[in-house]
């Protein structure tokens, strides 16, 4: 079997015996099986067949803004709370303590993994729907929902913006994503994911291979774990 390094982007390989942790034969680094489903397209081509899939969408539901927002808003509201109920983020921090990463405040990660989500969710429906023109158009729907959600009823402060700055900040977030996702496709390393998380964490790109290693893992299990879950449900709708 081969398994490719999350951290550096060689190409492992081993006999499937082993039964000990595997190891990166370039970088040292702790290796997982770590598979990105085949549906992840850049979000900038456009589909060569179009035409061939039209036949499969009859029975599909028209998706309008507002089952569009409210979808979105209960899948990033729901995987918080997975998040904050199994543990999920406690221990991501904890692993962050153990490797004496610098610390970060909770709250101060659960906004971030906001954000996250919120690329996740346009990731997933860009991938799925394959519509940029609406789910651009419809995305704003979503996102004034979400600021109002956490803003006025959770009480969280988004770092202090008003509605039309935090809009801006997530822009420019969202883009970030894109472009690490991007980066990520074309050179088949996710690191760049892991990267750009730790940069909007921190405010900071200096970060060590181990931190990177940590970061890159966090970011692609929440992006398979988001194929599985919001992406298949997307699969049921059309635009």
């Amino acid at each position: 079997m081969k398994i490719e390094c999350p951290l550096c982007g060689a190409i492992n390989y081993f006999s499937g015996i082993e039964k000990s942790t595997r190891f990166c034969s370039n970088c040292n680094a702790p290796l997982t099986e770590t598979k990105i489903p085949d549906n992840t397209k850049n979000p900038y081509i456009k589909i060569k067949n179009r035409e061939a899939s039209a036949d499969f969408s009859g029975s599909k539901k028209i998706l309008n803004k507002e089952i569009f927002s409210d979808m979105l808003v209960d899948w990033v509201v729901t995987n918080l709370k997975i998040g904050r109920e199994k543990g999920l983020y406690k221990e991501f921090l904890k692993s962050l303590e153990e490797f004496k990463v610098n610390k970060v405040k909770e709250d101060i990660f659960y906004e971030e993994t906001i954000y996250l989500y919120i690329w996740l969710a346009y990731t997933n429906c860009i991938n799925v729907l394959q519509n940029k023109n609406i789910i651009d158009v419809y995305f704003p729907y979503f996102t004034k929902k979400i600021y109002n959600l956490f803003s006025i009823f959770s009480k969280l402060e988004f770092s202090g913006y008003e509605e039309k700055e935090w809009e801006i900040n997530l822009t420019k977030k969202i883009n970030g994503y894109v472009d690490a996702y991007n980066l990520s496709l074309d050179s088949k390393n996710f690191s760049f994911l892991g990267g750009e998380f730790y940069k909007n964490l921190y405010r900071k790109e200096e970060f060590d291979a181990i931190t990177k290693y940590l970061f890159s893992i966090f970011v692609v299990e929440e992006l398979k774990a988001s194929f599985k879950s919001l992406g298949k449900e997307l699969t049921r709708y059309k635009m």
